[in-house]
């Protein structure tokens, strides 16, 4: 009996195993797909392009050793607005173009007239230059790491366009039959005797958003041989007013 009782249990779960019950697998409950990854940005102030405004103020002073015609200070100087393009080379070294438009006046004190043409003595003298400005560089960047400006020195040239020129002169006049004495002012626009183009040599030192600036004039701001020229030193600051 105990015999037969084996037997049909046998027979019993193999007949269980045939009948097929539907078995599932592992469920896929969470699917992941990994993203590319993230590119580093392109923009910035320490990536591969950069453009920014910038505001700058200097005083234009005589080179020590040149002769230049004496100007007042600090009635002598220039102001500029202009847009700044960096595109970065290496970790070190950027390339730079920037153009704006700047203002230039020179300030005379009481000697005779700036032209040759004019002998006289004036009270005072003021030419004021209006134009464009357009440059181009190399900065070399010192090391630090992070997307800001940092510690940097460029050099490069410039090249000034003048649109507008006026010669301001002012005199002080005697009324006869009376011992007041008035000031009177004339105006010349475009006078005549002085280049539309100049070039300019700078260097820059910045500190992050301000920076300090040096050019010189190597060409002549008259476009005559008088003996003398205007100052071509220019020292200033720079602000780059844009915000991290």
């Amino acid at each position: 009996m105990a015999g037969k009782r084996i037997v049909h249990g046998i027979f019993i779960f193999l007949l269980i195993l045939n009948c097929g019950f539907p078995l599932a697998g592992q469920q896929l409950i969470f699917e992941k797909h990994p993203d590319d990854l993230v590119k580093k940005p392109e923009n910035g102030p320490n990536r591969k392009n950069f453009t920014h405004a910038f505001l700058s103020a200097a005083l234009i002073m005589p080179q020590p050793g040149v002769q230049s015609i004496h100007t007042n200070q600090p009635f002598t100087g220039e102001a500029m607005l202009g847009v700044r393009y960096k595109r970065k080379l290496t970790k070190l070294f950027s390339v730079l173009t920037e153009a704006g438009l700047d203002n230039h006046f020179f300030n005379f004190g009481q000697h005779p007239g700036v032209f040759l043409s004019d002998s006289l003595t004036h009270h005072s003298q003021t030419i004021f230059e209006s134009g464009f400005s357009g440059g181009a560089g190399i900065r070399t960047r010192f090391g630090q790491r992070g997307d800001y400006l940092g510690n940097y020195v460029d050099v490069g040239m410039t090249v000034n366009v003048s649109v507008i020129r006026n010669l301001r002169t002012t005199d002080l006049v005697n009324v006869s039959g009376s011992t007041n004495v008035l000031s009177e002012r004339t105006t010349i626009s475009q006078p005549i005797g002085m280049n539309r183009v100049c070039y300019s040599a700078f260097i820059r030192i910045g500190f992050d958003q301000v920076s300090i600036v040096a050019s010189y004039r190597l060409t002549s701001l008259f476009d005559y041989s008088s003996g003398k020229d205007l100052p071509g030193l220019q020292l200033g600051l720079e602000l780059s007013p844009f915000i991290y």
